[in-house]
């Protein structure tokens, strides 16, 4: 019966959490080899996936999950973005800088440096030309300060971070500095801002808890008005989102809530084996107060969730829109005080001309450099045979004939 136990923890745990609708999912990655996902939120915004097989990264408008742009990097490892700047890692030891301008997203000077084993990324705004950019390499996170002006981009050395383990993601707290890794098999590490001093590596979630579920894949952070923070994980066999509260006063996670990715009509489709995920504040066409991105991995592709369907699902506390240096109006009380669950779907945003890359009245072209761009084979959407899959995996186990178990 033993052997019988993480199945059914999967079925059970995809079959009894909570659903938040996704309002917009992009086309699927033609390798079927989707990886880690960042936000571009100038311009009307780019979701950009990367492509851990071949190309490099995917483009996509959140209006409407159209293709906008690929950038043949080659095949990634990880990406981030603040603002109009794009960095991500290749899997030969690459770094590239990107940034988004009228023309489209073009690379900074210099383009791309060495970063032996290079992993995540993760960038820490601190103003509008400084930032904070780290990359992890195996078991050790490095750190620089970078400077952007005119369109090049100059690294200062920090330090490099031994960190308990090979990471699945890395995510950074714009205000604090603090970077928070998932490492998969045992929990969620911070690392405290660079001092000058010896960095402060601290436990503050383990798997032994319970509250991740069986395995942590990717993470990403939403930054509360209180100065705390709420922090994102995907569990990659639950298929869910799980939510923990990260408090200034505090040196752990506390168990917010956990939800499935669903479709917006109600169907029995889930994203699928989510590694990775974003979040950002910013408002978007679409999008007004904000979204996460989550990555489907039998999908190959992402689904767009706006905060206010997630409010309805995990209620969020005030978010810290004006500290994140976004004008959303009056949207200090939090997304969902204003705001019903379909406050964010493009159905809602259809007057939107939000940015060059805002699908327009009906959302439906390309604007701007996208232009020209054959896109890819449709994403595999909605398929309920995705859901019912483990159940028949588990049929099927508990008929085999007894003479065949070990």
């Amino acid at each position: 019966m033993n052997r019988l136990a993480p199945l059914t923890l999967l079925v059970a745990s995809a079959a009894s959490a909570q659903v938040v609708p996704w309002a917009v999912e992009t086309q699927s990655i033609p390798s079927a080899q989707a990886g880690d996902v960042a936000i571009i939120t100038t311009n009307g915004g780019l979701v950009v996936g990367c492509d851990t097989a071949q190309v490099g990264a995917y483009g996509w408008v959140p209006f409407n999950g159209m293709l906008a742009q690929i950038l043949p990097t080659g095949a990634l490892r990880g990406a981030d973005a603040r603002g109009p700047y794009l960095f991500v890692t290749t899997s030969n030891n690459g770094l590239f800088a990107f940034f988004d301008g009228d023309a489209g997203v073009e690379p900074l000077n210099p383009p791309s440096r060495s970063v032996l084993s290079a992993g995540f990324v993760a960038l820490r705004q601190k103003d509008d030309d400084d930032f904070m950019l780290a990359v992890t390499r195996t078991a050790t996170v490095q750190r620089w300060d970078i400077h952007i002006e005119d369109g090049g981009v100059a690294f200062t050395d920090i330090d490099t971070v031994t960190i308990p383990g090979v990471p699945g993601g890395i995510a950074a707290d714009d205000r604090t500095g603090n970077l928070f890794l998932t490492v998969p098999t045992r929990g969620v590490v911070m690392i405290d801002a660079p001092t000058g001093g010896a960095a402060t590596t601290t436990f503050v979630g383990s798997i032994d808890s319970g509250t991740f579920g069986p395995g942590i894949g990717g993470i990403a952070l939403l930054p509360l008005k209180d100065g705390g923070v709420w922090v994102l994980t995907t569990n990659p066999q639950g298929q869910t989102v799980v939510v923990h509260e990260f408090n200034t006063i505090g040196t752990s996670l506390d168990f917010i809530g956990a939800a499935a990715i669903g479709t917006p009509d109600g169907g029995m489709a889930r994203a699928a084996l989510p590694m990775h995920l974003d979040t950002t504040l910013a408002p978007l066409p679409g999008f007004p107060r904000g979204m996460v991105v989550v990555h489907d991995g039998v999908s190959a592709n992402y689904k767009l969730v706006s905060l206010e369907a997630f409010d309805q699902i995990i209620p969020l506390p005030d978010l810290a829109y004006r500290d994140a240096g976004f004008d959303a109006g009056d949207v200090d009380a939090g997304p969902g005080s204003d705001g019903g669950s379909d406050a964010g779907l493009p159905s809602d945003a259809g007057q939107s001309d939000g940015g060059r890359r805002d699908g327009g009245g009906g959302g439906g072209g390309i604007v701007g450099p996208g232009n020209g761009v054959d896109p890819p084979p449709g994403c595999s959407c909605g398929n309920p045979l995705l859901v019912f899959l483990p159940a028949f995996l588990l049929l099927w186990w508990i008929r085999r004939p007894r003479s065949s178990w070990s």
